[in-house]
């Protein structure tokens, strides 16, 4: 039982930790693609931020060719992309059921 636990609340913060990671890295990814364009720079930010969150495999499958707004929906909400930031809050909502008499009453409405 014990190590059941255990394991809910890592996977709960691994989760939570994740959509922070996204979330940090679709941030760097809308700075660089505000960046004036005479800077010289090739303007393939979505897919480097794609890249680094590790999820340009699975974008390519649903969508094809990399394009602002899809990339952005995809990372923070399409529920096909298990590292979206609703996935993994989802996951660690899951988590955090499965350990509810664990948690503070506090952690709980966070």
């Amino acid at each position: 039982m014990l190590s059941r636990t255990a394991d809910s609340l890592y996977w709960l913060a691994r989760y939570m930790e994740r959509a922070e990671n996204v979330a940090r890295i679709l941030s760097a990814g809308h700075r660089m693609a505000s960046l004036s364009r005479e800077t010289g720079g090739v303007s393939n930010e979505w897919q480097s931020t794609l890249i680094a969150a590790g999820c340009e495999p699975g974008y390519r499958e649903i969508y094809g060719e990399i394009a602002a707004d899809s990339a952005i929906d995809f990372l923070i909400r399409d529920e096909r992309n298990p590292s979206s930031i609703v996935s993994c809050f989802e996951t660690a909502r899951r988590n955090a059921r499965q350990v509810r008499t664990a948690l503070t009453a506090d952690m709980w409405e966070t």
